[in-house]
């Protein structure tokens, strides 16, 4: 399982945030995982659905209107070998309105062509509203395969905006209203439209860094379902995840940090996210694919840095 936008730009949940890779991949983590293989998702229906819920929340986050304080994150991407092969941004911000209370989740890709992300939740209930995602040159298939180096990351400079990115690849769009989801694909010459049901709750796969952030792990069941949407593949995906213990991390600049470790397993692949024991209980580390993505920089106002000190 994984989403086009994630597709597109060479990475197999998480997310991407988590994504799934494809059926090689799934055969070379049938004998790895935990007894049973691969999670199914007939098996889900003997364990409740997860919904995000108050006492779920880490204490600065039990408020809406005041726990959105701006947080910006780079990562490095490695391929399996360790090189590093390009840069992930991650931003998290609160959006004005006069109505409700809404969090934007942008994200951002500088290899293998460029593409850039954009997703609102209510910040209650978590529950996905609108996405919206662009892409730029170098994104079909021939691309992928051969991904330029990217230039090093420099302070805030990194991955682009969707500012900086040309219409030329296409755009899709995605609208979330209780359990209907209506999707817009545009690409040069064609627009594809279709809408379809999701289970609630429910919430987009895209999303997982946002829940990742917000959700005290250790208040979490230690063994629960989470159904992840994804738009643009008309799919909802049955995700097992646990919580399988505690690891010591090094991070981009070889610092040591204390994570709980939570493995996301679905009918197709197994990945893991690393999120610090400690504050600010950042997402350090997490798998995606043949990928790993590892924080290198921590921008956030008032942020602790990954490189060491204040930002």
């Amino acid at each position: 399982m994984r989403s086009t936008f994630q597709t597109a730009v060479m990475v197999g949940l998480a997310a991407l945030s988590v994504v799934f890779a494809g059926s090689r991949r799934a055969q070379e983590l049938e004998a790895q995982s935990a007894p049973g293989g691969l999670f199914k998702p007939q098996e889900s229906e003997s364990i409740a659905g997860f919904e995000v819920k108050p006492e779920y929340l880490r204490e600065e986050f039990d408020d809406p209107t005041r726990g959105f304080v701006s947080r910006s994150y780079h990562y490095i991407v490695q391929s399996p070998e360790g090189d590093v092969i390009g840069h992930l941004r991650v931003v998290i911000e609160p959006v004005a309105t006069g109505k409700r209370n809404l969090v934007a989740l942008k994200k951002s890709y500088d290899f293998a062509g460029e593409a850039a992300l954009t997703l609102t939740v209510e910040a209650e209930s978590y529950d996905p509203r609108d996405m919206r995602i662009k892409f730029a040159g170098g994104l079909g298939e021939e691309d992928e395969a051969t991904p330029e180096p990217p230039a090093p990351m420099d302070g805030g400079a990194g991955a682009p905006d969707d500012s900086q990115l040309d219409d030329g690849k296409g755009e899709q769009t995605a609208h979330y209203y209780y359990d209907t989801v209506s999707v817009s694909i545009r690409r040069p010459g064609a627009t594809t439209l279709f809408s379809f049901r999701r289970p609630l709750p429910s919430y987009d796969l895209e999303e997982l860094l946002l829940l990742l952030t917000v959700l005290d792990t250790k208040l979490l069941p230690a063994r629960s379902v989470w159904y992840l949407t994804a738009p643009f593949e008309r799919a909802t995906y049955a995700v097992l995840v646990e919580r399988v213990g505690s690891d010591v991390i090094y991070g981009a600049d070889a610092e040591r940090h204390l994570a709980t470790r939570l493995r996301l397993t679905s009918e197709l692949s197994c990945e893991d996210y690393f999120i610090e024991s400690l504050p600010p209980h950042r997402v350090v580390k997490f798998t995606a694919g043949d990928l790993t993505f590892t924080l290198w920089e921590d921008t956030s106002e008032g942020g602790a840095s990954a490189l060491g000190g204040a930002v």
